[in-house]
């Protein structure tokens, strides 16, 4: 968990460690304390509010004044933290992590859909049998990285004038985590053959979402190869 359960400005850091040992002093062990712990944190929490009263008055706020208070600031933080841990690791009730004023553990993270979005797909280059692509989300081009929520995609080729228009015919090439990828044709398919890419992404537990639009290009070599 981030550290940003414990706020670090002066006054703040005061009120939220004095209502933590409020709540935790009558009864320590039912936040998986112990009650030295409790009498730990109130001496920490009287020594950091004393200096923190000092350097807020002008005619005691000095250099060695608040060099102190930073001292003991720096102490009561590495306290919490240590008390942190404790608690954390006495998997707390949520009312009771919510009494302390810590963040509750999403224990049920919420589940990433499939993907909604058909891949993009441009041809970089041809060099013999082998063809690289570039796979891009469609609402965001100029980005090459991987739209939220995926993990990979899925890529499939074909060989022929015209792409299927269903599933069957598609050859599968593999799976991918990386959105530039370079397909290789079989030495056996003619130079100057039109062939077809097309790919889906799939999201952390394999979930696939539409098919790309089929792109086209030729291998070189050939009388047919297109420009």
């Amino acid at each position: 968990m981030s550290k940003s359960w414990l706020p670090l400005k002066d006054e703040t850091l005061r009120s939220f460690c004095t209502a933590f040992a409020a709540t935790i002093t009558p009864v320590p062990a039912t936040y998986g304390l112990a009650a030295s712990d409790a009498t730990s944190l109130n001496g920490a929490v009287t020594s950091y509010s004393d200096a923190l009263a000092v350097t807020a008055e002008p005619s005691t706020r000095t250099r060695v004044s608040v060099a102190a208070k930073d001292m003991s600031k720096l102490s009561l933080i590495a306290l919490m933290r240590n008390l942190y841990k404790k608690v954390n690791a006495a998997n707390l009730a949520a009312d009771k992590r919510e009494a302390l004023g810590l963040p509750i553990a999403d224990v049920e993270p919420t589940p990433i859909p499939a993907p909604a979005m058909k891949p993009g797909i441009s041809i970089l280059k041809r060099d013999e049998n082998i063809v690289s692509l570039q796979l891009f989300d469609p609402s965001d081009p100029n980005t090459r990285a991987r739209p939220l929520g995926v993990s990979g995609a899925a890529i499939f080729s074909f060989v022929g004038e015209e792409a299927p228009n269903t599933e069957v015919g598609w050859k599968f090439e593999g799976n991918t985590t990386r959105m530039r990828i370079d397909v290789s044709f079989p030495a056996a398919v003619t130079p100057g053959s039109k062939i077809w890419l097309t790919a889906f992404f799939f999201n952390p537990r394999a979930q696939s979402g539409p098919a790309a639009t089929p792109v086209s290009t030729y291998l070189p070599g050939g009388a047919a190869m297109a420009a």
